[in-house]
């Protein structure tokens, strides 16, 4: 349940935009209210899971939330303070102005619990609509800029549980890729994700398809048929296990004692460099398996021509040389 919504304008600093701070809470209408406590809670889909990394005590986002959490009624000075923290973080060029919201729920379901939390929101999209209305004995029609319900730019919903861990936080963020794509989470926010089942699903996978594709290139005389039988392999054993065993996934993935060494070598570079404390048995997210799934292609693409999508028996594809020129030899049992 909605108990209050501050907005603020805040502009890009280094383009010379304005800061904008509102004196009151938005007032809205009774009726409005369900739309909006949908329009800021829906699209939340990812069961990847933030938490600050409050560890120095030096967050402010943290700090103002808590205060928030322990009196309501700071809400908007709270918000006042996060949007000036805001404008402080909109330095690069491409970040676009927009609207800063701060909605604060005084119950709203997390795992099955009624908690509080707080919303910060920042929409940065405006559409054109027309609002068609009678006038008169007639009709008229006015061109009209607003906000999409369809969508939200940027946003996260931090839950008033486990705040000697950093809370539990929810984010979006539509932004892909360059500077101006860290600026909410790492900048704004400073997040950090939970290292759960999710996170760790995610991670392993990921290290693994990284191997496959990147590292065993450099190491080893290896086609690019082995690292599709590689890559099927690997999704198999996630979409089947229930839990990740370390040892028994490089014994039913990789086999060699060459291969097991350099991918045991290889996680734990990434772990050094990410800084993450990886665990060798743990239950698999099947939520993060479904992500993950679509980024194992075991694609061969041959000039500009041809692709081969290896999902079977290593055994029936082959890469041979004569002279005129690399082909691949193929055997099957029957055409579709």
């Amino acid at each position: 349940m909605i108990e209050s919504i501050s907005v603020h304008k805040v502009g890009n600093k280094t383009l010379d935009d304005t800061l904008i701070i509102s004196d009151f809470p938005v007032l809205v209408d009774g009726e409005d209210m369900p739309m909006l406590e949908s329009y800021f809670t829906k699209y939340f889909k990812s069961e990847e899971l933030f938490h600050f990394d409050n560890s120095e005590g030096d967050n402010e986002v943290f700090a103002e939330v808590a205060k928030v959490f322990e009196d309501s009624e700071y809400a908007h000075e709270a918000s006042e303070k996060l949007a000036q923290r805001l404008f402080e973080y909109s330095e690069h060029p491409r970040i676009k102005p927009g609207e800063f919201y701060l909605v604060y729920f005084s119950s709203i379901e997390y795992r099955n619990e009624i908690v509080q939390a707080v919303g910060l929101f920042k929409t940065e999209t405006h559409e054109q609509f027309l609002k068609v209305y009678p006038k008169n004995e007639g009709y008229t029609i006015e061109l009209h800029e607003g906000i999409s319900t369809k969508k939200i730019d940027k946003g996260c919903i931090i839950y008033n549980t486990d705040k000697e861990d950093g809370y539990r936080v929810y984010i979006i963020d539509k932004a892909t890729g360059g500077e101006e794509a860290h600026f909410w989470v790492d900048g704004f926010l400073q997040l950090s994700q939970v290292e759960n089942n999710y996170f760790n699903t995610d991670y392993v996978m990921t290290t693994c398809r990284n191997f496959v594709t990147q590292q065993m290139p450099e190491e080893f005389d290896v086609t690019r048929v082995d690292q599709a039988d590689l890559l099927n392999r690997s999704i198999d054993f996630f979409k089947q296990q229930e839990k990740f065993e370390h040892d028994k996934f490089c014994n039913q993935v990789f086999g060699s004692d060459e291969l097991i060494e350099s991918f045991e070598g290889y996680v734990q570079q990434c772990n050094n460099d990410f800084e993450v404390d990886l665990k060798d048995n743990f239950s698999l997210d099947k939520t993060a398996v479904k992500k993950q799934n679509r980024l194992f292609k075991s694609v061969i693409k041959l000039d500009k021509d041809f692709h081969i999508y290896v999902h079977g028996d290593r055994k029936k594809i082959s890469r041979e040389e004569d002279s005129k020129g690399k082909y691949y030899k193929i055997y099957f049992e029957e055409e579709k």
